[in-house]
């Protein structure tokens, strides 16, 4: 559409093309030409003389885009920042480095840092004499002989040299269990000879409230009839994968067998007028007819509209009348008009009677 106004600078009249979605969101037009747009902002810079101020380094005056701002151009401030930077002498290498964010910094780099912290590396290599028997050895050393002090030559050397083998650090103590001598350092205060010692006086002990005997009672097995112990706390406790009670058989095994005898007859889901849908075949012609359900049905639920990619698994073929009531004539039950295709959600709703299954 077309909008005529007036210019804001200049007060002339002009006409500008503008869409009907920017004129009913209130965004026109206000200026007639990008000339009359730029005196505007000089005309604005005017007012803004109060914001006006002067550079540190080059004494010119500018405005400043915001309060913060102290500095004309980035070439100013990277003058003045540099005019701050302290410079500082390392006290191992002692080199110049410049000071940054840690004003408190001392050396100039890690590795200077650690070998302040070290001793002079003429003590560090070498040949030397042990300060306990005299005899040369080499540093720096490695594997396992690193742990042994500078200043001696081996562990048996650290050993006398700290008064390890000194008789006067080891004392003799009598077993509290066995009655045994035994002799152990002092600082360890030993009280038992041995692990077994500890175990067996552990063993007589007072056990804690829920291991005491009086808190167990002695069942019969309900198949093999043996007899166990089992805590009053497991009574009333069933398995997780049904509702029998796990306390009232011996074993893993015993109770498999009593589950066995229990859900076969009437208390099997499957069991339906004397058989079960798992012994029941579906005649020669039903992976035909399979195959033509799945395709007519573009193998998807025809109640929820998943599909094969949508699982991953292969869809359900249901029968509308249950096979079992056409007592074996397969070729009148797996009729396609017989046929339809579910999800495994789908089709045990059907089976259950949760929902009602659909036409072909």
């Amino acid at each position: 559409m077309k909008y005529t106004t007036v210019c804001i600078t200049c007060g002339k009249e002009f006409t500008k093309q503008i869409s009907i979605k920017r004129y009913n969101n209130g965004i026109v037009p206000k200026y007639c030409s990008n000339e009359c747009l730029s005196n505007k902002s000089k005309d604005n810079t005017q007012h803004r003389k109060v914001n006006e101020k002067t550079c540190p380094i080059c004494n010119e005056k500018f405005y400043p885009k915001d309060k913060r701002q102290k500095y004309c151009s980035l070439r100013c401030f990277g003058i003045d920042k540099s005019r701050k930077v302290v410079y500082k002498h390392c006290l191992f290498c002692g080199k110049p480095f410049k000071i940054g964010k840690h004003k408190d910094q001392k050396y100039c780099s890690q590795e200077c840092f650690y070998n302040s912290k070290k001793r002079d590396n003429t003590q560090l290599t070498g040949i030397f004499n042990c300060e306990q028997c005299g005899k040369e050895y080499t540093l720096p050393r490695t594997g396992k002989d690193k742990y042994i002090p500078e200043n001696l030559c081996s562990y048996q050397c650290r050993a006398d040299f700290f008064n390890y083998s000194n008789p006067e650090n080891k004392k003799t103590y009598i077993c509290k269990w066995c009655g045994k001598e035994f002799v152990e350092w002092t600082y360890r205060n030993s009280v038992f000879c041995s692990r077994q010692c500890v175990s067996e006086y552990a063993a007589i002990q007072p056990k804690p409230k829920l291991r005491r005997p009086e808190n167990f009672i002695t069942m019969k097995c309900k198949v093999c009839g043996k007899e166990y112990s089992i805590h009053k706390i497991f009574l009333n406790r069933k398995h997780k994968n049904g509702n029998m009670s796990t306390s009232s058989y011996c074993s893993i095994e015993c109770m498999g067998i009593a589950k066995s005898v229990s859900m076969t007859g009437e208390n099997n889901p499957q069991y339906i007028d004397g058989s079960t849908k798992l012994n029941q075949t579906r005649g020669d012609n039903w992976l035909s007819q399979r195959r033509k359900a799945l395709k007519r049905d573009f193998h998807t639920c025809r109640i929820c509209g998943i599909g094969y990619n949508n699982l991953g698994i292969y869809i359900d073929v249901h029968h509308i009348i249950p096979y079992r009531k056409f007592n074996g004539d397969y070729g009148e039950a797996n009729r396609l008009s017989n046929l339809i295709t579910l999800c495994r959600k789908c089709h045990a709703a059907v089976e259950s009677g949760k929902l009602q299954c659909p036409e072909p």
